[in-house]
């Protein structure tokens, strides 16, 4: 059985995070399965955007303390951004 890929809504760690758009439009969705792809080829781990928007405390210290954000956004509003 394939490893479920990790998520960095309440690490502590310094590593690659990456935010997808995830939205429900079609280049949305394709943001997200493009994350959980190089979340599961080890590239970095998948983070919940909306959760950064309304603050989490934890993911917000985590995306700050983190090696390197990606962000992932699907269209031309770049909610991710």
């Amino acid at each position: 059985m394939a490893e479920a890929p990790s998520c960095s809504c309440g690490q502590n760690e310094k590593k690659r995070i990456i935010f997808p758009c995830a939205g429900q439009a079609n280049v949305g969705q394709l943001t997200n399965l493009a994350a959980l792809q190089l979340t599961e080829e080890g590239y970095g781990s998948i983070a919940c955007v909306a959760l950064l928007a309304i603050g989490s405390e934890n993911l917000v210290a985590n995306a700050m303390n983190a090696g390197e954000v990606v962000i992932l956004d699907g269209c031309p509003m770049l909610c991710a951004k």
